[in-house]
């Protein structure tokens, strides 16, 4: 990747799930596509957020995702030039509990 990755995470929080992910540098970076799968076969966009072009400093990204899958499923961030080429990060397994409620 022309993006130097320090982490991309998946976290549960607040019945969403939140991906994140943080560059030290980037160089001719468009924008980030997060995807997510429940087989690693077929992914859906789950969120985009733009890159810093070009950059060496310390850069977070984060993305609620509100319409996630339920039990296991898969997030990988795509990254994409000024050019279109993209490179894959790897899958990231995350597991979101069913949450019921009472009828009242």
């Amino acid at each position: 990747m022309p993006i130097k990755t320090l982490n991309f995470n998946t976290e549960v929080f607040n019945e969403k799930v939140e991906v994140s992910c943080s560059t030290c540098s980037e160089i001719n970076n468009d924008f980030f596509t997060i995807e997510k799968s429940m087989d690693l076969k077929n992914w859906e966009i789950a969120g985009k957020l733009y890159g810093a072009g070009n950059s060496n400093k310390l850069i977070y990204y984060k993305i609620t995702d509100n319409n996630h899958f339920y039990g296991n499923s898969f997030y990988r961030l795509k990254q994409t030039d000024f050019d279109g080429k993209s490179t894959y990060s790897e899958a990231v397994k995350i597991f979101v509990t069913y949450k019921f409620t009472k009828n009242n």
